[in-house]
């Protein structure tokens, strides 16, 4: 019932943000049509709408989604080791590439992405005198499926979101299980509620999380649109 990512940071400072992120950051909002009033705002103004800071004695304090998004790759690591992840290209038992990430969220999101892209292959058939570009996987579930492993996942457990292709599909996996009320059973039923609120609500602002909270649906759509069979998207969502 503990919002972990809305708690504050003691030892930390806004120091501990990193410029370079901010303005990532600002270029998200601008790439995938997020709030767009953020942007008119000075840097302090930003940390206090976004809830990266609160004020503690005249002192503006870091929450730890603050850390999560804005933070150096060293406050990450001293104060959030919990957050990294991992992509993985598997080939029977033959490790193709193996790369790990300790960046703040919208960065580690970018680098997936992009590994992603590179062994997401395409392949053409033909419908009457069309040729349509059919990939392995479909480019809108897969981000909505990132999106949703670093929201969503358990920042107090050790572990690591991994991003893996192997012969069997795609696997997305993060640490921490389904929120109550949530299961295999009813994913596309079920009310839609995060286990990080405060850290769900600016990937909403920032443009990259669906708004309506209806992220699963884009994804079991995505690979339907695609030919892939519902059981397969559902055992691969185990």
């Amino acid at each position: 019932m503990l919002d972990y990512t809305a708690m504050l940071v003691p030892d930390s400072t806004i120091n501990d943000f990193d410029k370079l992120e901010i303005e990532r950051l600002k270029k998200t909002i601008l790439a995938y049509n997020g709030d767009s009033s953020l942007l008119d705002l000075e840097d302090e103004e930003l940390y206090k709408a976004l809830g990266f800071v609160r004020q503690e004695d005249d002192k503006l304090i870091p929450t730890i989604t603050g850390i999560l998004l804005i933070g150096k790759t060293s406050a990450l690591k001293k104060y959030i080791p919990t957050s990294s992840a991992s992509f993985q290209v598997l080939e029977g038992t033959e490790v193709r590439v193996n790369e790990d990430f300790a960046l703040p969220i919208v960065a580690m999101i970018e680098q997936i992405n992009n590994y992603l892209s590179a062994w997401n292959s395409e392949r053409e058939i033909e419908m009457g005198m069309f040729r349509i570009s059919v990939p392995d996987f479909d480019k809108r579930a897969i981000r909505e499926a990132i999106v949703n492993a670093f929201s969503h996942r358990d920042y107090s457990k050790m572990g690591r979101v991994r991003v893996a292709i192997s012969d069997e599909g795609l696997t997305i996996a993060n640490p921490g299980g389904f929120i109550e009320g949530v299961s295999i059973n009813n994913l596309l039923t079920a009310e839609p509620h995060g286990r990080n609120p405060q850290l769900t609500d600016v990937l909403k602002r920032i443009g990259l999380a669906e708004k309506t909270g209806r992220g699963i649906d884009r994804i079991f759509m995505g690979s339907l649109i695609y030919g892939k069979p519902i059981q397969i998207i559902l055992n691969q969502m185990r």
